[in-house]
């Protein structure tokens, strides 16, 4: 029996951007999110011989926008990946505070295989374990494994990150 959010691409469709997440927190402050499983989130295609390409591709165990002060604890986040569609920028997570989310704390979580799969043809492929790009955001005692970007071919810049701690890229002086 598979858990979680599975999103199945239709051949149809054009260019996207394509968001698929277990918990979201988008505007919530003082929140706890304590002893959940997040498993089985993926993107994926049966057709891999399609037409179309795929923009800002995101998958996340847990995402937390415009959130501050929340707590997640104990959360187990499984096999976060991505799979068979054609992007241009794919970004796999496990965790992920945006810049915008400040003052949160996350502690004795698991993230296991969080990965993007060997058969997608693509570059700027990103496997995040916990990202971090708020301010004061604590993480204590969470253990990450297995996160991986397989593929081979067209790929181009692509990293796969245990915790990253950042700012977000500014496109506009590009």
């Amino acid at each position: 029996m598979r858990r979680g959010i599975r999103v199945r691409l239709p051949p149809s469709y054009p260019y996207q951007i394509i968001e698929c997440t277990g918990i979201l927190l988008d505007g919530c402050s003082d929140v706890t999110i304590k002893n959940n499983r997040v498993e089985c989130n993926y993107l994926d295609n049966p057709d891999l011989g399609m037409e179309k390409e795929e923009y800002v591709n995101e998958v996340c165990g847990i995402y937390l926008k415009n959130s501050d002060n929340n707590i997640l604890s104990k959360n187990t986040v499984k096999d976060i990946n991505m799979r068979g569609i054609d992007f241009y920028s794919s970004e796999a997570y496990g965790i992920y505070i945006d810049s915008s989310s400040n003052d949160n704390v996350i502690s004795n979580c698991t993230i296991e295989g969080n990965y993007i799969g060997s058969d997608i043809q693509s570059w700027d492929l990103k496997a995040y374990g916990i990202c971090l790009q708020g301010n004061n955001n604590v993480v204590v005692n969470n253990i990450i494994t297995d996160t991986k970007v397989t593929c081979g071919g067209n790929s181009g810049d692509d990293y796969a990150y245990g915790i990253y701690i950042g700012g977000e890229e500014d496109y506009s002086k590009a």
